[in-house]
Formats: structure tokens, C-alpha cells, sequence
């Protein structure tokens, strides 16, 4: 049971997602924070596809496609 497969934040109570395939799902006009890594950290990931984090050497957001990384 993966977190009973979702994780609702925000609204309050207790609430499904909306979705069978979404993981999380944020509420109430609230905004998440990216993780915040280097170039070198960045890189030193492996390529898993859905990846996303913001990069502070660049200052920009990239995403992984499961083949490399590439700037959003």
C-alpha cells in the first residue's frame, strides 16, 4: 500500500484526488517548492522519468524524460 496510492494536502479533512493516477495532488491555491540542488547533485541523479527540480547554479527548473535532463 503506497500511501494508500494518493496524498491530498490542503482543503482540509479528509478527500480523495481526483484522479486514479495522481500521486499528489495539492489544494486550496497552495504551491509546492521544488528540490533545490546544484548542477553537480542534478546530474548525479539517475534518470527517472517525471523527475523535476529547480537548479540553483543555473537558477532554472528542469525536468528528467527518463533520458537526460532538459530546462523547463
Amino acid at each position: 500500500n503506497y500511501l494508500q496510492k494518493s496524498l491530498k494536502i490542503g482543503g482540509g479533512g479528509t478527500k480523495k484526488v481526483t484522479h486514479s493516477s495522481i500521486a499528489l495532488e495539492l489544494d486550496d491555491a497552495k504551491s509546492f517548492r521544488l528540490a533545490l540542488l546544484t548542477t553537480a547533485q542534478r546530474t548525479a541523479l539517475p534518470n527517472i522519468a517525471g523527475t523535476m527540480v529547480f537548479d540553483s547554479t543555473t537558477s532554472k527548473a528542469y525536468y528528467n524524460d527518463g533520458g537526460g535532463w532538459h530546462q523547463m
